[in-house]
C-alpha cells in the first residue's frame, strides 16, 4: 500500500514539474520519502522568525526535497536545514515543539478550504485597495 502512494506522489511531482517548471526529482517518493505534515510543521515554526527567514527556510527544504532527494524525516536533518537557513535555532526548536506551528497550519488549512482551493500547490493572488 506505502509503494502505491508513493508512486502516485511521485507521478503528481512529475505532472506539476512539467506544468511548472520546477526541478524536481520525484523518485525521492520512492527512495526517501518525505513527511509533508511534519515539513510543514517546521516551516511554520520557522516563519515565526519572519517573512524573510520562513522563505529562506523554505528554500532550504526544496533543495533538500527537490534536488537532493533528502526525506528530512529526521529531527536533525530538520535542524541541518534550520541551521543553514541562518534561524535562531533556540527560538526555532521551541516553536516547533509548541502548538504554534500547528495552529498556524490549521489556520492554513481552514482558509484554502474557504477559498475552495482543492489542488496543490495552488497560486492564490489577493488585490488590496488604498
Amino acid at each position: 500500500m506505502q509503494m502505491q502512494r508513493a508512486k502516485k506522489m511521485a507521478e503528481e511531482w512529475d505532472k506539476y514539474s512539467r506544468l511548472t517548471g520546477v526541478c524536481c526529482d520525484s523518485d525521492v517518493w520512492l527512495e526517501n520519502p518525505p513527511s509533508p505534515y511534519h515539513i510543514a510543521l517546521a516551516v511554520k515554526a520557522a516563519e515565526f522568525q519572519g517573512k524573510i527567514a520562513g522563505s529562506r527556510f523554505l528554500r532550504r527544504i526544496r533543495e533538500q526535497v527537490f534536488l537532493r532527494k533528502k526525506g528530512l524525516n529526521r529531527y536533525e536533518e530538520i535542524l541541518k536545514v534550520a541551521r543553514s537557513a541562518k534561524l535562531n535555532i533556540k527560538e526555532f526548536e521551541n516553536d516547533l515543539h509548541s502548538s504554534r506551528p500547528i495552529k498556524a497550519l490549521q489556520c492554513d488549512r481552514h482558509l484554502a478550504s474557504e477559498m475552495g482551493i482543492t489542488d496543490l500547490p495552488s497560486l492564490v493572488f489577493f488585490h488590496s485597495r488604498y
